[in-house]
């Protein structure tokens, strides 16, 4: 895997710095996601992640020191994992499926086929929109909707917090502009 992150690094110099620096702190960074994951695995991807990132931003990066690098790979892998445990937590598990007919409001959730064909069709139609947009609102609105919040973001993006807002602001006009177009304002 080593090789695999390392092969987007320009110089032998700084693919070698790179190899040195995930030998560093590897163990360290397993750990430090540990605190937040249930199981190693997990851990293992997200700091494979934060390499990744490291590895297309190495240039940047090298240049802020060992000290500014440390600092960089333990808050992205916290960031992370902490992002990663949040997204869990929404996730609705199968058994907790059965039990929903015993709630009291359960018969007022009665989907026809006729509301699922229109939220496919929306969905569809919420697809096409984000295709048109400028890409950075795209993507900005894309990673919200995956969970990520605006700061969050922002240093993925290596941007201001601000500028992420106002990519969110817009994108999200531009789709529901999109959506009322097509008959789907209601649903926005």
């Amino acid at each position: 895997m080593l090789s695999f992150l390392s092969a987007s690094i320009n110089t032998d110099a700084e693919r070698d710095l790179f190899t040195q620096c995930y030998r560093k702190f590897y163990r360290a960074l397993i750990w430090q996601a540990i605190r937040y994951l249930d199981t190693p695995s997990e851990a293992e991807d997200i700091v494979q992640e934060v390499f990744c990132i490291a590895a297309d931003n190495w240039q940047k990066l090298s240049e802020r020191g060992e000290p500014g690098l440390r600092r960089f790979l333990f808050i992205c892998t916290r960031n992370r994992a902490a992002s990663f445990t949040r997204r869990r937590k929404r996730l609705v598990s199968f058994e907790s499926l059965d039990e929903i007919p015993d709630h009291p409001c359960a018969g007022a959730i009665d989907l026809t086929f006729t509301d699922v064909v229109v939220d496919a069709v929306l969905l569809e139609e919420a697809k096409e929109a984000m295709r048109s947009m400028d890409r950075d609102d795209a993507d900005a609105v894309w990673m919200s909707m995956q969970g990520y919040s605006a700061k969050e973001i922002a240093y993925c993006f290596g941007i201001k917090t601000d500028t992420v807002k106002k990519r969110l602001w817009r994108g999200r006009k531009k789709l529901k502009a999109a959506l009322e177009e097509k008959g789907g304002s209601d649903r926005v």
